[in-house]
């Protein structure tokens, strides 16, 4: 019997979509801690919104030491050196 080849296991964004909906909806309910706990929120989605263009540059050739010639962009404080 031929199988058709496994899925990966991981969740897609539909779940992800999920768990962060039903997590903001438990903290509005609970709306003294959300100021508390929203700060991690963003931390997760920022950290995978940026985990797909920062694996496409480590595959590129940059290192998780490259840095950028100028921050200025991202920046309020000159760059040091």
């Amino acid at each position: 019997m031929i199988h058709a080849p496994l899925r990966e296991g991981r969740s897609g964004p539909f779940v992800w979509t999920g768990i962060i909906g039903i997590t903001c909806l438990l903290l509005v309910l609970l709306e003294h801690m959300l100021w508390l706990v929203l700060p991690f929120i963003l931390g997760t989605v920022m950290y995978y919104i940026l985990l797909g263009p920062m694996q496409r540059l480590l595959r590129a050739g940059f290192t998780r030491k490259s840095r950028p010639r100028s921050y200025a962009p991202c920046s309020w404080a000159p760059a040091p050196w």
